[in-house]
């Protein structure tokens, strides 16, 4: 679903539409604005397109793994405090050692998972004698970054061949 408001010129016709760019058989069309998606922010005539990179970024959630090693580690802590009089001492120690490091791993996953950056595709087209063009897609190797970076090559193909 294009949120794109696209004014289309004659003999154009949209090949590719996604909720962030339209790429029509002659301009490739981009919103970077996050506040008014409906703005085209970017048009650019598919003939001044040099060259364009797929790239990956932000990190995945590890709230899960972060609770579980969390909950390892207290389990651990607790554990230590209960047999505390009947342990030997290096025993005592390597628990607490352990189950402390449980406890800073675990909370650093589920903090970083937090203030993490959200997996993310940007395409990028270098464009000439101009700024580059960005075109983000939520998640990381997204389909339609592969997409719409499929049907521009074989758009630019058809655009040489006639």
């Amino acid at each position: 679903m294009c949120a794109l408001k696209v004014q289309l010129e004659r003999d154009e016709e949209v090949v590719f539409e996604s909720e962030r760019a339209v790429l029509t058989n002659q301009r490739l069309l981009a919103n970077l604005d996050r506040k008014n998606i409906e703005r085209v922010t970017d048009e650019i005539p598919l003939k001044n397109v040099i060259d364009f990179k797929k790239s990956n970024g932000g990190r995945q959630s590890r709230t899960n793994a972060g609770l579980k090693v969390l909950g390892v580690g207290l389990l651990l802590m607790l554990v230590q405090f209960v047999l505390t009089a009947t342990l030997p001492d290096l025993l005592e120690i390597l628990l607490f050692l352990s189950s402390a490091t449980a406890i800073i791993i675990g909370l650093y996953f589920v903090l970083d998972s937090i203030l993490r950056v959200k997996p993310f595709t940007t395409v990028v087209y270098k464009i000439m004698d101009s700024r580059d063009v960005h075109v983000y897609f939520d998640g990381m190797y997204s389909t339609e970054a592969d997409d719409l970076t499929r049907i521009f090559v074989r758009t630019r193909r058809d655009m040489r061949i006639s």
